[in-house]
């Protein structure tokens, strides 16, 4: 059964393997996830297939030709899916996600880095393509639509291979989906391909819930934000007296902006007169790792250097009691802190 449906098959089966293949080498090359079990290893490894064979297996219900289109469209989107996010990758040490494509209308204007970013290396992912459309044009890549029998009996085995990912993303990790912001631990549970379809399925209802929206949710909304208002407290007022310590971080502000003008006039005109009063370090961005801002302010406040893979405040091994600078200086400085996520 086995060999008469490669020998049958052979476009399809082959499409699989080359796309299964790519995915796992980009997941150990492109990006930088951190495996701490042999069940998180096997993750890797089935989690591509969990999407592949299901997806390619449409081609089953399609005639020869169209089968073979089907698969090497697929397999191109599906690559440059790969790309797209080992380039991201690269910088932002992310994924992208539905609100990132937004943005994209941006990207016009980091031509050079995105340049910089691409690796002649990633076109060696387009290789298995032209060996695929090899085959096709031969035209020796086996048989085209399948049986009833065959197509009954894929769908069986590509739901169970669906099952035994969840199942074992689960096992792995407890209530994954009720952590979304750990994309990392998303893409290693559930595969590149399945993160941005549920990504996408999020976002829709998020979108979905704005738009439906009536008075009376935002009754509900207002409601809460007046009973739980605060005036403005006098005891506060002067607090700084005395301590002389002022500690000031930025989420989102590059260095490079400091002392530059637009149209002659100063970006950053406050913070230019403070650092040239105070200390100021530079490249602090590229000492945060996944978490960003929570690896930042860990950086800052704690002195705990972030993880290579995933926020610090998720690390399992951090310290379970962290001092930070404002417990320690308490006497003589005073700490406030805001932060907006764009």
């Amino acid at each position: 059964m086995k060999k008469s449906f490669f020998k049958n098959h052979r476009f399809l089966c082959l499409s699989i393997l080359f796309m299964w293949i790519k995915t796992y080498v980009v997941y150990k090359l492109g990006f930088d996830l951190q495996n701490n079990s042999v069940l998180e290893e096997c993750l890797l490894l089935i989690n591509p297939l969990s999407f592949i064979v299901p997806l390619f297996g449409i081609a089953l219900l399609l005639t020869e030709k169209k089968q073979r289109i089907f698969l090497l469209s697929a397999n191109v989107i599906l690559t440059g899916i790969l790309i797209a996010n080992t380039v991201f990758y690269g910088f932002y040490i992310d994924f992208i996600t539905i609100p990132v494509l937004f943005q994209a209308s941006n990207m016009g204007d980091m031509g050079s880095s995105v340049q910089e970013l691409f690796h002649p290396l990633y076109i060696a992912l387009f290789l298995d393509i032209a060996v695929l459309f090899y085959l096709a044009k031969r035209d020796t890549a086996g048989k085209g639509k399948a049986g009833a029998r065959t197509v009954k009996a894929y769908a069986w085995a590509s739901a169970g291979l669906m099952l035994c990912n969840l199942a074992l993303s689960e096992a792995e990790q407890p209530k994954l989906f009720k952590h979304p912001f750990d994309r990392e631990a998303l893409v290693k549970g559930i595969g590149l391909f399945h993160f941005h379809l549920y990504d996408t399925i999020s976002q829709t209802l998020n979108a979905g819930a704005k738009a439906f929206a009536d008075e009376d949710s935002l009754a509900a909304v207002a409601n809460y934000t007046q009973a739980d208002y605060s005036s403005p407290s006098d005891s506060k007022f002067g607090l700084a007296k005395g301590r002389n310590v002022i500690f000031v971080t930025l989420e989102s502000t590059q260095r490079f902006v400091m002392d530059e003008r637009v149209n002659g006039r100063e970006i950053t005109p406050f913070m230019n007169k403070l650092r040239k009063k105070s200390y100021d370090f530079t490249h602090f961005y590229q000492q945060t790792e996944q978490g960003k801002t929570s690896d930042s302010e860990f950086i800052t406040a704690n002195s705990l250097y972030p993880s290579s893979s995933g926020a610090v405040f998720f690390y399992k091994k951090r310290p379970p009691v962290q001092y930070d600078v404002p417990y320690v200086k308490r006497p003589s400085i005073l700490f406030s802190r805001s932060a907006c996520q764009p």
